[in-house]
């Protein structure tokens, strides 16, 4: 089925199909997954013009299976590029995510209920200031072929390419394991 306008697409996307971009998008509210489902791009750019999060799974999504594929993700002034807060298993292919270098964003940001999800991320290009930003624990994180570079321009604050968090309220990334193979980590020596 085609539909005339983005919108009208994401009305109609059900749990367990895909919505195939058929061109460029330009979006200034997040789009939420919140069932198991497949973005593909199909080799086009979305366009978040807002400050919040470009792609979202809440945590509401309960452990929703989704994959986001052959897509261009430019958000200049987002905090998150993609966020998924939830278990389950993410899968993140021939995507090229961007974030601008004078916004403290994550191209990929995995809050603490993302604790025990599984994710593969493949193919891509992760671009923000803290491009892997984990919070969850017990997560498996397997990046092939990406390249992942920090957009940090500034000696003075320390951003890295994959960050593992803790902080005082209990949030910590305790038991994640990061695996990366191939690809390139690009961050300021500081």
């Amino acid at each position: 089925t085609y539909y005339l306008t983005l919108t009208e697409a994401l009305a109609a996307w059900t749990e367990g199909t895909t919505l195939t971009l058929l061109a460029n998008a330009e979006i200034s509210a997040p789009i939420a997954i919140t069932e198991s489902k497949t973005l593909d791009g199909n080799d086009k750019t979305l366009t978040y013009t807002g400050t919040d999060r470009a792609i979202d799974v809440p945590n509401t999504a309960n452990g929703a299976n989704v994959t986001i594929k052959n897509l261009t993700v430019n958000a200049a002034k987002a905090n998150r590029g993609i966020n998924y807060n939830t278990t389950g298993e993410l899968t993140v292919e021939k995507v090229t995510v961007s974030i601008g270098a004078d916004v403290d964003g994550y191209a990929i940001n995995f809050p603490s209920s993302a604790d025990g999800a599984n994710v593969t991320i493949t193919n891509s290009n992760l671009a923000s200031r803290i491009p892997v930003n984990v919070w969850g624990s017990d997560m498996v994180i397997d990046i092939t072929n990406t390249n992942i570079t920090s957009l940090d321009d500034n000696a003075n604050y320390t951003y890295s390419g994959i960050q593992l968090n803790n902080d005082t309220y209990g949030n910590v990334a305790d038991g994640t394991v990061v695996n990366v193979t191939g690809g390139s980590i690009t961050a300021l020596d500081e």
